[in-house]
């Protein structure tokens, strides 16, 4: 079902270069007084999002933060994601 999927590591650089990469990713990490808690998935999708810059690929990140009965749901918690890529988070 899947074996036509291809992966970051099936592509090559040109295959990725000035195009624009849809990446879903669980950024979901607890939230506790305005401050992330746990930061481990922002930093694995680090890897990910760094090798995608470096191939130059523009890439545009689906995430969610939280549940829908939360009242603030809200991915701008992710700056950290910034300050892992050195670069600009835009939302």
């Amino acid at each position: 079902m899947f074996e036509d999927i291809k992966t970051l590591s099936d592509l090559a650089s040109d295959e990725l270069e000035g195009k624009t990469m849809f990446v879903r990713v669980d950024l979901n990490c607890p939230i506790k007084n305005g401050r992330i808690e746990d930061d481990r998935r922002i930093i694995l999708h680090a890897e990910t999002v760094k090798e995608l810059i470096k191939r130059n690929a523009k890439i545009i990140l689906l995430s969610h933060q939280g549940r829908p009965a939360d009242d603030k749901r809200s991915a701008e918690d992710f700056i950290t994601l910034e300050e892992q890529q050195n670069d600009r988070v835009k939302f």
